[in-house]
């Protein structure tokens, strides 16, 4: 059973989800946020099952799953893949703490396996989700599968009228760095928030070291779409 341990109060504010997928967007865009907006630890996502994995940040070390907070925003940036039989608990604990708070949204990022790589598509929960995603200019998917952590939010937001947006870059290797600051962009746009995206390509490439060294398991997509 998961179990979300923070002190932080998620009332009006947006909650990122960012957990490892498809070209490792989810990483990338979360490792970004935090260290670019120089984001607090506040605290974790525990459960057993996960694999013994630390990540030192800043002389720190962490768990495998951390939340850090921002001005209006938080974000619960995980660093390895969640076990399988664990997915619904993750999401459970990651919604239930939203809806109880009061939060505004939940955003996750993610990657997507498609021909058209211009822009970043989207898959809302519910209506509120679906006219912020109009708003931003994110084109709906059609036609496809999601799978893990993406959809088991998608579904209980749907399930208890959350607003639950995921967006997804066009991803085609590990640490896309195109599809990452597609999404980083909309993602500010969600935000409210400005977020520099300079230093992005010079950071993947630290970022693809570390995530090598944790051997973080990539899932390869059997569908147009991976979330």
């Amino acid at each position: 059973m998961a179990v979300l341990r923070t002190g932080a109060n998620f009332k009006d504010s947006t909650v990122v989800v960012a957990f490892p997928g498809l070209g490792y967007i989810g990483t990338v865009v979360g490792r970004y946020l935090v260290d670019k907006l120089n984001l607090r630890w506040s605290g974790y996502l525990f459960s057993e099952r996960l694999p013994p994995v630390g990540r030192v940040r800043k002389g720190k070390l962490l768990y495998p799953v951390n939340v850090f907070t921002g001005k209006n925003f938080h974000v619960i940036l995980s660093e390895v893949a969640v076990p399988e039989e664990e997915t619904w608990s993750f999401a459970s604990a990651i919604l239930s703490k939203a809806r109880k708070d009061g939060a505004k949204m939940v955003v996750v990022v993610s990657g997507v396996l498609i021909e058209d790589t211009s822009t970043v598509y989207g898959i809302p929960s519910n209506s509120v989700a679906s006219s912020i995603m109009s708003r931003l200019g994110v084109k709906p998917i059609e036609n496809g599968v999601i799978s893990g952590i993406s959809a088991a939010l998608l579904l209980l937001s749907r399930d208890s009228n959350f607003p639950t947006l995921l967006l997804l870059g066009p991803a085609s290797s590990m640490g896309d760095f195109s599809a990452s600051v597609k999404v980083l962009q909309t993602l500010g746009n969600v935000l409210s928030t400005e977020i520099p995206t300079e230093e992005l390509e010079e950071l993947v490439h630290h970022y693809q070291d570390e995530i090598r060294m944790l051997k973080v398991r990539k899932e390869e997509p059997t569908a147009p779409m991976y979330g």
